[in-house]
């Protein structure tokens, strides 16, 4: 499917937009999935930070027209393996080995436009570079404004807080339905930039306001 049918769009949007509903689930009813789930959620937007990074070295082989499809996942697979270290650590300092699952799910919403949704090389270039502004913009934006807004606690009080057990300290350990409520918003972010993406929409709307 090409990069302006909107189902390819919809597949490509659907990680991140699971991953939206699943913190909003958590945030609101946590005992009804474990509190445990909540230090989970957590990682999860730590592994994010590790994304949004790599994501920047595995665009420049993505929006290469020189490469075929099967390089550029290929490719991507493999920047995903370098990146599994990181992931790794995280896994050590938790004690927790789904973090690794975690990273290539996230990796796989990151890219998943490549292979449910492609464009020409350069619409390809102008999206990733789309992308990962957006992502940056509504993770940086989203550490920021969760932190200093009031946040609702919803279902996470102060016991499910204890029974989650967050190893630390710092904001999001003590009111971790701050990095929850962030986690969905993010995510609710990327995927409506992921559904919203067409080939040539923006490229026009600047046009059209450059000749103003």
């Amino acid at each position: 499917m090409s990069g302006d049918h909107p189902i390819g769009r919809a597949v490509s949007a659907l990680p991140d937009a699971a991953n939206a509903v699943a913190f909003a689930w958590v945030w609101m009813f946590p005992l009804g999935v474990g509190a445990a789930w909540v230090k989970s959620l957590m990682i999860v937007m730590l592994l994010e930070f590790l994304v949004v990074h790599s994501s920047g070295f595995i665009g420049m082989t993505v929006v290469d027209p020189g490469k075929s499809r099967a390089t550029k996942v290929g490719v991507i697979a493999g920047f995903g393996l370098l990146y599994l270290l990181f992931a790794g650590a995280f896994s050590l300092a938790f004690g927790e080995w789904w973090p690794l699952a975690a990273f290539g799910w996230l990796l796989l919403g990151k890219f998943a436009l490549v292979l449910f949704a492609p464009v020409s090389g350069p619409q390809e270039r102008d999206r990733q570079a789309h992308l990962m502004v957006t992502s940056l913009a509504a993770y940086l934006g989203g550490v920021f404004l969760t932190s200093i807004a009031p946040v609702p606690q919803l279902g996470i009080d102060d016991a499910v807080r204890v029974a989650a057990d967050i190893p630390g300290s710092g904001l999001w350990v003590e009111q971790p339905h701050r990095v929850i409520a962030f986690g969905m918003l993010y995510f609710a972010v990327m995927a409506w930039a992921r559904w919203a993406w067409v080939p040539g929409r923006m490229q026009a709307g600047i046009g059209r306001s450059g000749m103003r």
